[in-house]
């Protein structure tokens, strides 16, 4: 019978103009208030974090729902330090953030980046912030379930895990 509501995201791996995604993504919401929500991209490649911070809040004045970012993909942690910024900010913003975890098919970006302790350490130290582990951190589906019953503002997406 057609959508009630979903939420779209606008997604950055690197090279795509995250400001460009979002205002294109802006006019869909715009255009589809009542079917649509959205979340907003976050360029992490060549920022500083300040900069991080300010295009968070940016995304939140386009009335969006939250961010989502692939620090992986940018050879980043989930908890690395320049992200720190972003967190408070969003936190502050009382906005979602839609990270990255588990396994990529791409070959180039390092697994280590998206183990289940740092997404733990944020949830430490940023004890009001939702945060969604996007695929859930599979193959560690166990551990992301023990970090997200640990932290009642982590929760965990289960999209795009195709069977082998």
């Amino acid at each position: 019978e057609g959508i009630g509501q979903a939420v779209m995201h606008a997604e950055s791996e690197g090279g795509e103009d995250g400001e460009a995604l979002n205002e294109a993504l802006a006019k869909v919401l715009a255009e589809h208030p009542a079917t649509f929500k959205g979340i907003g991209c976050l360029d992490i490649a060549d920022r500083r974090p300040g900069q991080i911070g300010a295009q968070t809040a940016r995304i939140a004045g386009m009335g969006m729902l939250g961010v989502t970012l692939q620090p992986a993909f940018f050879g980043l942690d989930i908890d690395d330090r320049s992200l720190y910024p972003m967190y408070a900010r969003a936190e502050e913003l009382n906005l979602i953030v839609a990270l990255h975890t588990g396994i990529t098919y791409s070959r180039i970006h390092p697994l280590r980046h998206e183990r289940p302790e740092l997404l733990d350490q944020v949830a430490c130290d940023f004890p009001d912030l939702k945060l969604i582990a996007c695929h859930a951190g599979w193959p560690w589906a166990t551990e992301y379930a023990a970090v997200a019953r640990r932290h009642p503002t982590v929760y965990l997406e289960f999209g795009a895990l195709a069977p082998k």
